[in-house]
């Protein structure tokens, strides 16, 4: 018994020199923003018949478009320049060390990256944050876009029929010789 715990011992000593050390950085996004804004972007989108608001499923597919490599594969090849030339560097593999997912019935999106080299975890956690900030900013400047372009066409839509409603109007009074005052 004693002769095994030695040599288990020693295997285990000599394990833990040879392993490298990991390191890890984390942060957190929260991707449904209930504000102000968003709410009445939404309230006009319904009125336009588009549905914006985001459900569970529509929430797991926002996280899954932030994992896909075309949204990471800036961070990749940021990550890649910050390794050593020697080191043949895939995303796959890259994407092992990423740990992305949500908060348990929240839409708090846990982002967790783990490398052997301490010095280049802070700046990739960086380059992702700036990525995904940009990102959701991104929807959300083609939102307010799709509901100004939709209010906009409203308006023009709806100074027609005020057009023809008055020609109506002015057809009408001419037709049982009633004066027709225009107010506008």
């Amino acid at each position: 018994i004693g002769l095994i715990s030695f040599i288990t011992f020693i295997i285990g000593v000599s394990y833990s020199f040879a392993v490298k050390e990991v390191w890890e950085g984390q942060f957190q996004i929260v991707i449904n923003k209930g504000n102000i804004s968003d709410n009445a972007n939404s309230q006009l989108a319904n009125l336009a018949g588009i549905n914006l608001t985001k459900g569970n499923n529509e929430l797991q597919t926002e996280v899954e478009i932030l994992k896909s490599p075309s949204v990471l594969m800036p961070v990749f090849e940021f990550a890649k320049s910050k390794e050593s030339p020697v080191k043949k560097l895939r995303f796959t593999d890259w994407k092992k060390g990423l740990d992305i997912g949500l908060e348990k019935d929240t839409s708090v999106l846990n982002i967790s990256y783990k490398n052997t080299n301490k010095e280049t975890i802070t700046p990739v956690l960086n380059k992702m944050s700036n990525l995904y900030q940009q990102y959701s900013g991104k929807n959300k400047r083609r939102s307010q876009e799709l509901t100004k372009n939709f209010l906009k066409e409203q308006i023009s839509l709806f100074k027609k029929k005020s057009a023809n409603s008055l020609r109506t109007a002015q057809e009408y009074a001419i037709d049982q010789d009633l004066v027709f005052y225009d107010l506008g």
